[in-house]
């Protein structure tokens, strides 16, 4: 069998579900093609880690909590105990799906996201990122460790059927079967490719071999024999992400490439070249973010940075700006507040808006802990044992609820209306 350097990190199966128990012949179908997708991958030699299931939302299952809590476990039983499932996303414009998802994440374990801003849009609202950092307040009580913020993203210009957890979501007003997509583990190309060394022409010749081999092979395999699943596929989303081992590390891989730690002046650089592989890599087709990941929690190279005093959360934003997708698993104090969490959340919005990128913080602060002391995941095979990063500059002020920012690009200069 041919040895594979991509791990397909999940297979992500998106549906419209207006009510799951009156879907049950759905949700069966949902969950066979599932299966049939990993078979069919792993028969081809790809390791494939995870099935999972991305929905348009939840409030309208009920008009209280309870029946939605019955529809929810329904759905899981439906599924099994195989398919990792995220609710959808939630919106201001409908404040029920934030007052459930604290109970629903404590009872399931379920994912979702909570948009600070929809793709396109130019306006920012307070009501949106302070909505946002409630929910990031609640869900601390969600785990010994605040573990319910593992399973929510706060999403800024995120477009349906990004099959990365937990900003995955499928669009209401798409098609009416489901559709499906493949989240990409390219660390263990990356850091390959990186140990290997030479010139960084020689490095991207052998990513974007990687990419475009590995890629063209899943394409040919279903539009060959299965066009069915082809006829139905979104596309690949291709990011750089890592696991927590060497071997299959981007921090490991940037400090190859540098001869340092990254997080030092230069990595910008890196990381905007890193980003233009994947940019330049001819791909059968794209979804998603498609960028650089640096998740601390998730690389013992990044969380040996963030404890050297290299990176920090402005500085993940900063490489958001060239190549990233936002803040995405990173620990903080356990008593931060509303506001801070708000203001971390303003910056991530605009990033996105300005720059016209998906981008998502996944923050989780963790109970009992303060800048700098280490946090252990032993629970979780993919987090590292990672410091908690602080969040200088926010301990006072910042953006009310009631203001908002119109970030448009028609001639008018940006304004903040309170």
């Amino acid at each position: 069998m041919t040895k594979r350097q991509l791990v397909i990190r999940a297979v992500t199966l998106f549906a419209h579900l207006p009510h799951p128990q009156e879907a049950t012949a759905r949700l069966r179908e949902i969950r066979d093609a599932g299966m049939q997708l990993r078979d069919l991958l792993q028969q081809a030699g790809f390791q494939v880690q995870t099935l999972r299931v991305a929905l348009d939302g939840f409030t309208h299952w009920g008009r209280q909590l309870e029946p939605v809590v019955e529809a929810t476990a329904h759905l899981l039983e439906a599924l099994g105990p195989e398919f990792f499932v995220n609710l959808g996303v939630v919106s201001p414009e409908d404040p029920k799906g934030y007052a459930w998802l604290p109970e629903l994440m404590r009872r399931f374990r379920v994912y979702a996201s909570a948009r600070l801003v929809a793709p396109g849009e130019t306006r920012i609202t307070g009501r949106a990122i302070w909505a946002a950092a409630r929910l990031i307040r609640s869900l601390t009580a969600v785990g010994a460790k605040g573990e319910g913020n593992t399973r929510l993203a706060a999403s800024a210009w995120v477009p349906p059927y990004t099959p990365f957890f937990p900003a995955a979501y499928a669009d209401s007003q798409g098609p009416s079967s489901w559709t499906w997509a493949l989240a990409l583990e390219t660390g263990g190309l990356l850091a390959s490719a990186a140990f290997e060394g030479g010139p960084l022409d020689a490095v991207e010749a052998r990513l974007r071999r990687g990419l475009e081999e590995e890629t063209a092979a899943i394409a040919a395999l279903l539009e060959q024999h299965h066009p069915e699943m082809w006829a139905r596929f979104h596309g690949f989303d291709i990011s750089w992400a890592p696991y927590p081992a060497r071997e299959r590390s981007v921090g490991a891989a940037m400090e190859a490439l540098l001869g340092r730690l990254p997080g030092g002046h230069g990595t910008l650089a890196l990381s905007a070249w890193l980003t233009g592989v994947l940019r330049r890599a001819r791909i059968p087709r794209r979804t998603g973010f498609c960028g650089l990941m640096l998740p601390v929690l998730e690389d013992p190279y990044l969380a040996r940075a963030v404890a050297e005093g290299l990176m920090d959360t402005r500085t993940l934003l900063l490489h958001s700006a060239v190549c990233g997708v936002g803040l995405d698993t990173v620990p903080l104090p356990g008593d931060v507040t509303e506001a801070q969490l708000a203001s971390v959340l303003w910056d991530v919005a605009a990033l996105a808006v300005r720059l016209r990128k998906p981008l998502a913080a996944r923050i989780i602060p963790v109970p009992g802990y303060g800048p700098g002391d280490w946090v252990k995941w032993e629970e979780n095979k993919f987090f590292t044992d990672t410091p908690v990063l602080p969040l200088p500059g926010t301990e006072r002020g910042g953006l009310d609820e009631d203001v908002v920012l119109d970030l448009s690009e028609d001639g008018n200069s940006p304004s903040a209306v309170g």
